[in-house]
C-alpha cells in the first residue's frame, strides 16, 4: 500500500508537466500523425488500384507488396510515436525520484533522443517492444494510434469466432504479458540511465526474477485503482448534474453527463501511459534500492488513501441511489440532444419470434424498435418475399430454392414451427405484407441479397416502395454495389446502405450509398467521424451484448442493428439515466 501512495504522489507532484506534455502529444497525434498515416493508407489503397477497402477486397489488397510495406510503415511509425511518449514520461518520473527538476522541453528532447537511439543494433528490440508487447499485454499501455485504428478489436473479433485463432491469441497475449512484466523496468534503464535496451531488459529481468507475481499483481491493482478514481470523480459530477436537472434548476442535464463521461473515457486513454509508468518508476526505485516505498513523508500517505476510499464509497453509494430513483420514478434523463442513435430489429425481434415474419415485426414494434431490418428474395413468379436464406431449408424445412417456387406455394409453408409450437402456421410474408404491417409504426431497412436468378429484384423493390409511399421511411441495403446502383438508377431519392464487414479508404467515392452498414467489431470512433464527415450515416451490425451496445452508442453510430431490440433499448436508456459508474468501468475495460 505504501508503494501505491508513493506512485500517486509521484504522479500528482508532476501533474503540470504531465498535462502539458500529453496535451501537446495528443494534439500532435490527432491533428498531424493520425491524419498523416490515414493519408498514407489511402494513398496505398489508390496505388493498389482500389478506392476503398472492404471485406471483399481485403485479402487482395494486403497481398500486394506496396500494401504490406504501407502496413509495416504504419506499425513502425505508431511504435516509435508510442516510444516517444513512454520515454518522455519515464524521464520525468525518474528525474523526480532523484529530486531533479525537469522542464517540458527536456521531455520532448529525451523522447526524440530515445527514438533516435532505437534504430541501432542493440536497441531495435525496443521498437518491437512498443509494437507488439505493450498492446498485447492489455495493460492500458497502448498506442493511441493503434487503438484508434481498431486493431485490437479486429484481433478479438476473429479470436472469439475461431478456436484456432483464439488459442494463438491467448498464447501471444500470455507471452506479451510475461515479457511486459519481465522487462517492466527496462525503460527506466534505457531512458534515464542511457543504457542499451539489451542491457536494460537484462537488468529488469534480474529485478523481477523470483518476484513475477509480486510485480504483476500490484500493477493490475494500481491500474484498477486509477480507473476507479477517474470514474468516481466523473460520476459524482454526473450525479450533481442529474439532481439539478430533476429539480428543474438546469435543462438538458443529460448532455452535460454525456460529455463528462466522454471526457473521462478520453482522459483515461490519454493519461494511460503516465498513470501506469508513475507506478512502474516507483516500483523500479523501490526494487533497485531495496526500500519499502515509504520514501515520501508519511503525512502524505494516509490522507491520500482516505481520499481514495472516500471517493469510491461516495460514487458507489450515489450510483445505487441514482439507479434506484431513475428506475422507481421514471425520472431518468436521456442524451437525445447530442446522440440520436436509433435501434433496428434484425429480421424483426428474432430472439422472441420467428425471423422475418409478421409476428417478429409486430413484436419489434411493440418493443420500441425504430427500424425493422428484413431480407428479401424473388419467388418464381416475381413476388418479392421476406426471407434471409435463398432456400427454405433452415426456416421452413423444405430443401428448395426461393426462385423455384411461386408465391402461391411458398405461402403454404410453415415458417414458425422451427422456432416454437406457439408460432406453428406462421407464413413467409411478401414484402408488401411486411410493409403493410410496419408502415407508420417503424422504418424499414430492406436488404437485397441478389443472385443470378433474381435479375429484376431491385426494380421490383423500388416499385413496391413507391406503391406504398414509404420512400422517406426506408433504406435499401446490400453487400452488392451493383444492386445499390440499380436502386439509385430507379429512384435516386431512396436511401441506400452499403453493407461491409470492414471499411477503410475514401468513403466519398461510394456515391451510390447514403450510409455504410459495418460489422461492429471493425467500427472505431475515428471511422464513425470519417464516415460522418462524408455526409453518410453509420449502421452497426449485429450488436447484441451490453458492452457492444454501449460502445456503439458512445461512438455516435446512427443505427444499432440488434437481435434483441427491447434489450438494446433498455441498455441505452439505463446507460443514459442510471448505472453510470459501472457503465464507465465496463466500457473502459472492454476498450483497453
Amino acid at each position: 500500500m505504501k508503494r501505491f501512495t508513493a506512485g500517486a504522489k509521484l504522479f500528482f507532484s508532476n501533474i503540470k508537466n504531465i498535462l502539458l506534455f500529453e496535451a501537446v502529444y495528443n494534439l500532435a497525434a490527432n491533428a498531424l500523425v493520425i491524419p498523416l498515416l490515414r493519408a498514407v493508407l489511402n494513398a496505398s489503397i489508390r496505388i493498389a488500384g482500389y478506392r476503398y477497402i472492404s471485406n471483399r477486397n481485403l485479402l487482395e489488397f494486403i497481398s500486394k507488396p506496396s500494401s504490406l510495406i504501407t502496413i509495416l510503415f504504419i506499425l513502425l511509425f505508431a511504435s516509435v510515436f508510442t516510444l516517444f511518449e513512454i520515454s518522455a514520461v519515464v524521464y520525468l518520473f525518474s528525474s523526480s525520484l532523484e529530486h531533479k527538476k525537469t522542464r517540458l522541453g527536456d521531455m520532448f528532447f529525451i523522447g526524440a533522443d530515445s527514438c533516435r537511439r532505437a534504430f541501432s543494433k542493440d536497441n531495435f528490440q525496443v521498437i518491437l517492444y512498443s509494437m507488439f508487447v505493450l498492446p498485447l499485454s492489455k495493460l492500458s499501455v497502448m498506442s493511441h494510434i493503434i487503438t484508434s485504428a481498431g486493431i485490437p478489436d479486429i484481433i478479438s473479433y476473429y479470436a472469439v469466432r475461431k478456436k484456432s485463432v483464439l488459442l494463438i491469441y491467448i498464447i501471444l497475449a500470455s507471452v506479451a504479458l510475461f515479457l511486459f512484466i519481465r522487462w517492466i523496468f527496462s525503460m527506466n534503464y534505457y531512458v534515464y540511465e542511457h543504457k542499451s535496451f539489451r542491457i536494460s531488459r537484462k537488468k529488469s529481468a534480474c529485478l523481477v526474477k523470483g518476484n513475477f507475481f509480486k510485480t504483476l499483481i500490484p500493477v493490475i491493482l494500481w491500474e484498477i485503482s486509477a480507473l476507479l478514481i477517474f470514474i468516481a470523480a466523473a460520476f459524482i459530477f454526473s450525479c450533481i448534474i442529474y439532481l439539478l436537472s430533476v429539480k428543474g434548476i438546469i435543462s438538458k442535464g443529460s448532455a452535460v453527463i454525456s460529455y463528462i463521461s466522454r471526457i473521462v473515457l478520453s482522459g483515461f486513454s490519454f493519461l494511460a501511459v503516465p498513470v501506469i509508468f508513475s507506478f512502474v518508476c516507483t516500483q523500479c526505485r523501490c526494487a533497485s534500492c531495496g526500500i519499502s516505498g515509504d520514501f515520501f513523508p508519511k503525512i502524505l500517505q494516509k490522507p491520500a488513501l482516505s481520499i481514495f476510499y472516500a471517493v469510491i464509497f461516495i460514487a458507489v453509494a450515489l450510483n445505487i441511489f441514482y439507479s434506484y430513483e431513475t428506475r422507481k420514478n421514471g425520472t431518468g434523463i436521456k442524451m437525445e440532444m447530442f446522440n440520436s442513435t436509433e435501434i433496428s430489429a434484425h429480421r424483426g425481434d428474432c430472439r422472441h419470434a420467428p425471423e422475418n415474419t409478421i409476428p417478429a415485426f409486430e413484436l419489434a414494434v411493440e418493443n420500441k424498435a425504430d427500424w425493422i431490418e428484413l431480407d428479401v428474395h424473388e419467388a418464381l413468379d416475381g413476388t418479392v418475399i421476406v426471407i434471409h436464406d435463398n432456400n427454405f431449408s433452415r426456416t421452413a424445412g423444405l430443401k428448395r430454392n426461393t426462385w423455384e417456387l411461386p408465391y402461391s406455394e411458398i405461402v403454404q409453408l410453415d415458417a414458425g414451427k422451427y422456432f416454437s409450437k406457439k408460432y406453428r402456421g406462421t407464413k413467409i410474408p411478401s414484402l408488401e405484407e411486411a410493409i403493410l404491417s410496419i408502415k407508420g409504426k417503424a422504418k424499414l431497412n430492406i436488404e437485397i441479397k441478389p443472385n443470378a436468378h433474381e435479375k429484376n429484384i431491385e426494380k421490383s423493390v423500388v416499385e413496391i416502395i413507391e406503391k406504398y409511399g414509404v420512400e422517406n421511411d426506408c433504406i435499401v441495403s446490400s453487400f452488392s454495389a451493383n444492386s445499390l446502383k440499380k436502386i439509385k438508377a430507379e429512384n435516386p431519392d431512396i436511401k441506400t446502405a452499403y453493407l461491409m464487414s470492414m471499411a477503410a479508404g475514401n468513403f466519398e467515392d461510394i456515391i451510390y450509398a447514403d450510409a455504410l452498414s459495418i460489422n461492429s467489431a471493425f467500427i472505431t470512433k475515428n471511422l464513425v467521424d470519417s464516415v460522418h464527415s462524408c455526409g453518410k450515416e453509420v449502421f452497426a451490425w449485429t450488436v447484441n451484448t451490453r458492452s457492444e451496445i454501449i460502445k456503439m452508442y458512445d461512438y455516435d453510430v446512427d443505427n444499432i442493428i440488434t437481435d434483441n431490440p427491447a434489450y438494446a433499448r433498455n441498455v441505452i436508456e439505463s446507460s443514459a439515466s442510471g448505472n453510470i459508474f459501472f457503465r464507465m468501468f465496463m466500457y473502459i475495460f472492454y476498450s483497453i
